[in-house]
């Protein structure tokens, strides 16, 4: 019998080291999937990083451009008082014409009223 009982403690034990042996396989299952889902998250994460890196650089043209019409609005507004000075000098020039035309018309209403005194010294002449 000791024989017989040796052979089912090697058969319990057997079986013992079978369902380890099943267990480590599960283990290194699970490992090796936990190994594909961080190498699955390693590409999400590099894609991410390009997706920012693509986001960054498409952050810097913006803000290029933002800069290029920046620069614009200040020609544009350097034009716009250049033509301002243009106008307040035409302004300045129009203002002078005017004065110079009151002066005429001053003038050509003393003239009037000369022509009007001689008119009328000629008519006492006259009488």
């Amino acid at each position: 019998w000791h024989f017989v009982a040796g052979n089912e403690q090697v058969d319990q034990v057997g079986e013992q080291v079978d369902q380890v042996g099943e267990k480590v396989d599960q283990v290194d299952e699970q490992v090796d999937q936990m190994d594909e889902q961080v190498d699955q998250m390693d590409e999400q994460v590099d894609q991410v990083g390009e997706q920012v890196d693509q986001m960054g650089e498409q952050v810097d043209q913006v803000g290029e451009k933002v800069d290029q019409v920046g620069e614009q609005v200040d020609q544009v507004d350097e034009q716009v008082d250049l033509e301002g000075e243009k106008v307040d000098q035409m302004g300045e020039q129009v203002d002078q014409m005017d004065e110079q035309v009151d002066q005429v018309g001053e003038q050509v209403d003393q003239v009037g009223e000369q022509v009007d005194l001689v008119g009328e010294q000629v008519d006492q002449v006259g009488e």
